[in-house]
């Protein structure tokens, strides 16, 4: 992962912003070549089907992941934020963060 020079807000050569729309600071860049295998996931929501359906799907910089049979994971690669780092999934999630819950079964 490259990052624009601050001074000249360029991306290193031979390569381009994932999403020429982002802010400086939030900007990483690949090759052309690469931006659909490693540009980051910047945003990511749980929504519900019928939102997925209606709301995310139509806009291309969405895309929709069946989750289960009510819910879809909706991410973007184009949205003004640093990438998702980490997430996690759980049962009943713990409130420190350190923590992971164990599974019902």
């Amino acid at each position: 992962m490259k990052r624009p020079d601050p001074k000249t807000k360029l991306c290193p050569e031979g390569t381009e912003p994932c999403d020429a729309n982002m802010s400086l600071e939030n900007q990483i860049c690949y090759s052309a070549d690469d931006h659909a295998a490693k540009c980051p996931i910047t945003a990511l929501k749980f929504v519900s089907k019928s939102e997925a359906t209606s709301k995310y799907q139509p806009d291309a910089d969405w895309t929709v992941v069946d989750f289960t049979s009510t819910y879809s994971v909706v991410y973007s690669k184009v949205s003004d934020s640093l990438p998702v780092l980490r997430t996690s999934i759980e049962a009943r999630p713990c409130l420190d963060p350190k923590f992971t819950s164990m599974t019902p079964n």
